[in-house]
């Protein structure tokens, strides 16, 4: 049997069909050695690129990405592009395609085993593109590392983009993480010599687990990236940690279930919670985001409240950040305010920040 194995935007494309449960299932793979194609199977009609690419999803238009060991095992044939991976990768770096039972024709061909580059590797394949095109000036090095710390925390949270239309429809939430912070470090630990590593154990170090929303993603990039990746370079949040509440305290509040700021600086007990682009319609929608934000102030927290009119340009995140700042302040924090303020009079700073809004900042759409 042929064996592939899929890379880039086709892999990531099936990795989110999989999220979605749109037909797909992945399972963990032992196979770690990347295999030349079949020969007798090279040839395009071979692989069945038309099939391929029905059920990938991938029009006409796009290629299907594949990896190969070596220069010589590339498939020259219009539909496929061929990335060689000769170094050894470590164990975990493929997930392997689970055949629909039913053998429809939503199946890839009968005769092709399907690999799909698992999370660590897609990191690591992602660092390695977007250093390319860093060399070849077709953008900065911190919008490459911006872009991988945007693919990267997708599968660290619990939201997935449309496998399809990524950009133009909205997410599916409330869904389990396929990757932690903890599992790329250690994948990449065992990375040895492999090109985009450097860039990739950078972006590893700004990953904050779970997510919920690109919103969410973006108010943490743009509050604790480094100012040389246009973040203000505060102390990293928790995203959507649970407060644990005594019963005493669950007496006093008015959601006792569970209660999940978005982003919590826990040591000030500072916290934003995002409210979606627009009010909540009618009149339960409002009473709950009001009693949420009642019960953090009652449990000792300074909460602040946040629509997409106060996030999404640079001048009106700035303003909402030197107030958070000064509420971390009162709270025990030093300097915060003072850096914030210094940061903004800089141009340099001003510029890298815009940056980091043209890659993080998600449509209106997004929770």
């Amino acid at each position: 049997m042929n064996r592939i194995f899929l890379t880039g935007t086709t892999a990531r494309t099936l990795r989110r069909l999989a999220r979605h449960e749109r037909g797909v299932t992945l399972e963990r793979s032992s196979i770690d050695a990347i295999e030349p194609p079949s020969r007798s199977r090279s040839a395009p009609n071979r692989l069945d690129l038309a099939r391929l690419r029905s059920f990938l999803s991938v029009s006409g238009t796009h290629g299907i990405e594949l990896l190969v060991p070596t220069p010589k095992d590339r498939i020259r044939a219009r539909g496929i592009t061929c990335h060689v991976q000769s170094k050894p990768l470590p164990s975990g770096s493929f997930l392997r395609l689970v055949r629909n039972e039913t053998g429809d024709a939503s199946d890839p061909p009968s005769d092709t085993e399907v690999f799909v580059e698992s999370p660590c590797l897609a990191v690591l394949s992602a660092a390695r593109q977007l250093g390319k095109l860093v060399s070849q000036q077709v953008m900065s090095s911190t919008e490459a590392d911006l872009r991988l710390f945007k693919l990267a925390m997708e599968d660290c949270s619990t939201y997935a983009l449309d496998p399809i239309h990524p950009m133009d429809k909205d997410c599916l939430y409330g869904i389990e993480p396929v990757l932690t912070k903890q599992d790329l470090d250690s994948y990449l630990h065992d990375a040895n010599a492999i090109i985009g590593l450097q860039r990739a154990a950078k972006v590893a170090e700004w990953l904050v687990g779970r997510s919920a929303s690109p919103m969410e993603t973006f108010l943490c990039a743009g509050y604790s990236l480094p100012p040389s990746s246009g973040g203000l370079g505060f102390p990293q949040p928790k995203l959507n940690h649970t407060i644990h509440l005594s019963h005493m305290k669950q007496l006093m509040l008015n959601h006792t279930e569970r209660l999940t700021p978005d982003l919590l600086w826990e040591a000030w007990s500072v916290l934003i919670e995002y409210l979606g682009a627009e009010s909540h319609e009618g009149d339960g929608a409002q009473d709950e985001d009001m009693g949420r934000i009642q019960d953090f102030e009652v449990l000792g927290y300074r909460p602040f409240p946040v629509r997409y009119r106060h996030v999404k340009t640079p001048t009106s995140f700035n303003r909402l950040a030197a107030r958070v700042a000064t509420a971390m302040e009162s709270q025990g924090a030093q300097g915060i305010r003072a850096w914030v303020d210094e940061l903004v009079s800089y141009k340099d700073f001003l510029a890298t920040q815009l940056l980091l809004f043209k890659v993080m900042l998600p449509p209106v759409w997004s929770r």
